[in-house]
């Protein structure tokens, strides 16, 4: 390839014309370069840009050191955040990492080279030996067969130049990369090697766009082509939660991370539950975890590839100690050639001086020793250089043993708490049951007693009701059979009286003839009525007194009950209601013996001190 034509913009006036030529232009390509690009501590130095679409015949390498200020590169941040522009990268997540942890800045509509690479592996159906070919570069054959769970899902990333070569043969690119040192990225001015590095890495990519156009691995507006926008946006943003730390095997290797190419299958809606990988630390879905060897109910703490990745770990171990052994035994063998040729080379001229021979043994010896003393250091560097590779993996082994015993206390901590939780809430429950269960006894004994009250009170009551009833009988049968006067007149009103206090005080007689006629109209208006206790007080007719004892017995809250004494009454009850005769009880000692003329209306002297006036009928009970 050709030298490549680029300008760098390392001033203010050249750097706006390159964006007003990049503003016209709906794709360009995007590529970083910084010292220790996209970790933490790292600082950016370049920023190289090609248009595409238009297409451009120079590449732009903005000088980020020149144009230190966060204002001047204002312009080529807002088309890196315009979603209508394309951005093309080749790996972008470092890159994508220095614009947003340096600059704050979110680059979107991003289309990555190195996803179409892989998605164009399942458009030409590559089968499975040519994935093992790719993983063999960094395992091992044994590693392979032995982790066939593992290494199914796992994908080995090319870099752009193999890349390059593998879609266009006829491509040879070169590759300074070797030969060049980071350090030097942040000196100004920059050579000019470094310069030409970073121009052709924009054209490579610009070329491997045009061959994936040409082959139909990007349809422009197609939904192949959405869908791998989509994964590259995901793609180059996988580390937005914590920017790489330097050194990080995680996050920094040759193989694609899981589910950016399949659909993600964990999602807020969904019931699927998500693991924490302890490599990488993404919360993956348990398809990207391999079963534990020595729990197959549970399943690793690293992912597939994060596992694929300590095994990569050992086998570059495993290769640079046999390439170091290699380098031992090809030195030993050229000190061994070149002291067998200087010995047939003396040989050759017949050396027959003694000194000579001497001194030859002498530079044998020596030499020899050389060697040994040579040897015997290179045994040392081997041994150390073994020790630290051992001090590291037993390093490695304790932290994985420490990680997986935090894990396993952390679990039961859990279980204990869980189950504390759970001993708490049943004893809380079989409180709040015996508490019930003590309040419904409680509630029962108490029903039962008011119930039995209740039934004891009632049979008292039917039987006073009973006697009373008996009582009245009693009265009326004799109320019947009473003489009447001659002349017609009512003969006074019988008593209600106490027979004496030689006689039992449940047994009642009634004296006194059954009917008085009510005195002449001219005595009811000429003289008012007197009280019950006046000397002028008239009586109850015998009809009107039973009227009265038919309403007071009906009702049922009363009870009639003759008194101790011998006065001529008898004792009535509503029970403790304290009604009145209107209000549908009477409560007080009754005295039959006061009427007033029937034209006048009745009287009614309850004991000591209420009246009642009118008709007895509408007294109520």
């Amino acid at each position: 390839m050709s030298s490549p034509n680029f300008v760098l913009c390392d001033t203010e006036d050249c750097f706006l014309s390159a964006i007003s030529l990049l503003r016209l232009s709906s794709a360009f390509i995007v590529d970083c370069e910084a010292l220790n690009l996209g970790t933490r501590g790292g600082t950016l130095s370049l920023i190289s840009v090609r248009p595409i679409s238009p297409q451009s015949s120079h590449s732009y390498l903005v000088d980020v050191v020149a144009l230190s200020s966060s204002e001047s590169l204002q312009p080529l941040f807002d088309l890196l955040t315009n979603p209508k522009i394309l951005k093309v990268f080749f790996d972008g997540r470092r890159d994508w990492c220095v614009f947003y942890y340096t600059y704050n800045i979110r680059v979107q509509n991003v289309l990555d080279l190195q996803l179409v690479d892989l998605s164009s592996r399942f458009m030409r159906r590559e089968g499975k030996d040519k994935q093992k070919k790719r993983l063999l570069r960094l395992f091992s054959y044994k590693q392979i067969r032995q982790n066939e769970i593992i290494f199914k899902s796992v994908h080995v990333l090319s870099g752009l130049a193999a890349t390059l070569r593998e879609h266009s043969p006829s491509c040879t690119p070169i590759s300074p990369k070797k030969t060049l040192t980071h350090d030097k990225w942040m000196c100004r001015p920059l050579p000019a090697e470094y310069l030409h590095y970073a121009a052709q890495d924009v054209e490579y990519m610009h070329d491997l766009y045009e061959r994936f156009i040409q082959a139909g691995y990007i349809h422009q507006n197609s939904s192949l082509d959405l869908k791998i926008l989509a994964q590259s946006n995901h793609y180059i943003s996988l580390w937005s939660d914590t920017i790489p730390e330097p050194g990080d095997i995680y996050r920094s290797n040759p193989l694609l991370p899981l589910e950016i190419l399949q659909p993600n299958r964990i999602d807020s809606s969904s019931s699927v539950s998500s693991f924490v990988c302890q490599g990488c630390f993404r919360a993956l879905s348990r398809h990207s975890f391999h079963p534990d060897p020595q729990s197959h109910s549970s399943i690793d703490i690293f992912c597939c590839v994060c596992s694929a990745v300590i095994l990569w770990q050992e086998t570059k171990l495993i290769r640079e100690r046999s390439k170091a052994k290699r380098t031992q035994e090809k030195a030993q063998q050229k000190a061994v050639k070149k002291a067998w040729r200087q010995v047939q080379e003396k040989k050759q001229r017949n050396v027959t001086d003694e000194e000579a021979r001497q001194q030859q043994a002498r530079r044998l010896d020596n030499r020899e020793k050389a060697r040994r003393e040579a040897g015997e250091k290179a045994r040392r560097q081997v041994e150390a250089q073994k020790k630290i590779w051992q001090e590291a993996e037993e390093r490695a082994r304790q932290e994985a043993e420490e990680r997986a015993r935090q894990e396993a206390e952390k679990k039961a901590r859990q279980e204990a708490e869980k189950k504390a939780r759970q001993e708490a809430e049943e004893k809380a429950r079989r409180e709040a049951e015996e508490k019930a269960r003590r309040e419904a006894e409680e509630n029962a004994r108490r029903k039962a007693a008011h119930e039995k009250k209740a039934r004891q009170r009632a049979r008292r009551e039917a039987k006073a009701r009973k006697k009373a009833r008996k009582a009245l009988k009693r009265a009326e049968a004799e109320e019947k059979h009473r003489p009447r006067s001659d002349t017609g007149k009512v003969m006074p009103a019988p008593m209600i009286t106490a027979s004496g206090s030689d006689r039992p005080t449940d047994q009642l007689s009634v004296a006194g003839p059954a009917i008085l006629s009510p005195p002449p109209p001219s005595s009811v208006a000429s003289s008012p009525p007197s009280p019950p206790h006046g000397p002028r007080s008239s009586r109850l007719s015998t009809i009107d007194r039973a009227m009265l004892n038919r309403r007071i017995l009906s009702d049922p809250q009363t009870t009639l009950t003759p008194s101790a004494s011998a006065s001529s009454r008898l004792t009535i009850s509503d029970g403790g209601n304290g009604r009145s005769p209107n209000q549908g009880g009477i409560a007080s000692d009754l005295w039959y013996s006061e009427y007033l003329p029937y034209d006048r209306g009745y009287t009614y002297y309850p004991y000591p001190n209420t009246s009642y006036y009118g008709d007895p009928s509408s007294w109520g009970h």
